[in-house]
């Protein structure tokens, strides 16, 4: 769909957020999406919560006024009231509108905007690479290691021509020359994609920079071999300045935070770069990143390594007051970085159309990442532990204990999604589960 896909997952992320805050306390929230005559209809739908009565007989239009704050009278309820208002400016931006409804069962977020196909860029749908592709990915994480094979599979790259790396000290240490090694190998005909995490730690805590890597291995190659090589930063990091530095450097960016999957994203650099021709429309299965194995699907046994690394780390961080800051930031940054992608993968998910309970606990682990990340952030510009660190600290293991219980159960099943003609393009009654 040709629309901005931030501000859609942005308006989405509130309406899951407001239903769960303020709808019924462990009650079903559901979507539902429906895509007609190129127009977009996304209704969440939650049950009555505390001072619904009062609700309903407001002037719905209220709730999209700038600082409307409507539950002020519950303790646990943290809200500036502006959340509606940005929602409204954001669907307004997508040329659409937005409204509310509170029905005696339920109440209704409704977000309706034009949503035509985007012809220009249909074809990546059912595109995966060549048999000429070879690729090479670098990160210190064993998680995002997983992510990243992952993401190879589902461009039908074929396994025995990816190269994972950064377990090891010295993979990351000589990455330059291994770039340089790898596309002076290849056949002439190939291409090589380089997907390189920007902040690469070593065990003794020194710490590499992927950009830096990369433009060393460019300025290495001849430029007949730097024609064949795409490489990729791949950072959580993606403020307008620093993604600057980084294409000053590399090819293109791939942030951790993504609003559409990485293997489009991908793809798209890589037409870019190297012309359409040297893709197929027909190679191994684009379904294989989502295929079930052991009983569990893909999501399932990313959150699984997510949630081993997450605690690996809390677990080396119980020590931090003998770490030197520089120290105790690396291993705050990693946790920012998985909690990133998990939290990415979630509203991915949930932009489909899961059970209420998936979608519930999605919105919720959203929520939570959220408040994980903008802490830890607010660490960055420091150059030594804060004086209150240790109160710091103890609201990042609470909300990352509350990350993590979301994070290891299992996801749901989705469900079929199914058009509907009634108003606004939602039922009013329950969907059937």
């Amino acid at each position: 769909m040709d629309l901005d896909p931030r501000l859609l997952i942005y308006i989405y992320r509130n309406a899951m957020s407001n239903a769960c805050k303020y709808g019924k306390v462990g009650g079903r929230v559901a979507t539902h999406i429906t895509l007609h005559d190129h127009m977009l209809s996304l209704c969440v739908i939650n049950e009555p919560g505390e001072g619904h009565e009062y609700l309903r007989s407001l002037d719905p239009e209220r709730i999209f006024e700038k600082g409307a704050r409507f539950h002020e009278s519950n303790p646990t309820v943290v809200s500036k009231g502006d959340g509606a208002w940005i929602m409204r400016k954001c669907a307004l931006c997508l040329q659409g509108s937005c409204s509310i409804r509170f029905e005696a069962t339920h109440t209704v977020f409704t977000l309706t905007c034009p949503a035509p196909q985007r012809s220009d860029e249909s074809y990546l749908e059912d595109m995966t690479l060549g048999p000429d592709v070879w690729a090479i990915a670098v990160d210190d994480c064993p998680f995002q290691r997983l992510i990243l094979s992952t993401i190879f599979e589902g461009l039908g790259i074929e396994r025995p021509r990816v190269d994972i790396l950064g377990e090891h000290d010295d993979e990351i240490e000589n990455l330059a020359s291994h770039l340089v090694h790898m596309v002076e190998a290849l056949p002439p005909y190939a291409r090589l994609i380089a997907v390189v995490d920007e902040n690469l730690d070593l065990t003794s805590g020194v710490t590499f920079t992927g950009s830096n890597m990369i433009k060393e291995a460019r300025a290495r190659l001849a430029p007949e071999d730097e024609r064949r090589l795409m490489a990729i930063v791949r950072s959580a990091n993606d403020s307008p300045d620093e993604v600057r530095g980084f294409l000053e450097c590399a090819h293109g960016f791939l942030t951790k935070s993504p609003t559409e999957s990485d293997a489009k994203a991908l793809l798209r650099m890589f037409c870019q770069r190297f012309g359409i021709n040297t893709t197929t429309m027909q190679g191994p299965a684009k379904g294989a990143a989502t295929e079930v194995r052991a009983g569990l699907s893909w999501v399932d046994v990313n959150r699984a390594s997510a949630s081993s690394e997450l605690r690996k780390v809390l677990w080396l961080l119980d020590g931090m007051q003998s770490m030197q800051w520089t120290e105790t930031w690396r291993w705050l940054h990693r946790i920012k970085g998985i909690v990133s992608t998990v939290r990415a993968s979630a509203a991915v998910t949930t932009m489909g159309v899961g059970s209420p309970d998936g979608a519930n606990s999605d919105a919720e682990l959203g929520t939570t990442a959220d408040f994980i990340m903008s802490e830890i952030e607010a660490l960055r510009p420091l150059t030594e532990a804060p004086a209150d660190m240790e109160t710091r600290w103890q609201r990042v293991t609470s909300a990352l204990e509350q990350f993590l219980a979301n994070l290891e159960t299992p996801s749901s099943a989705p469900t079929s999604v199914t058009a509907s003609t009634e108003q606004d393009g939602c039922t009013d009654a329950w969907p059937a589960f």
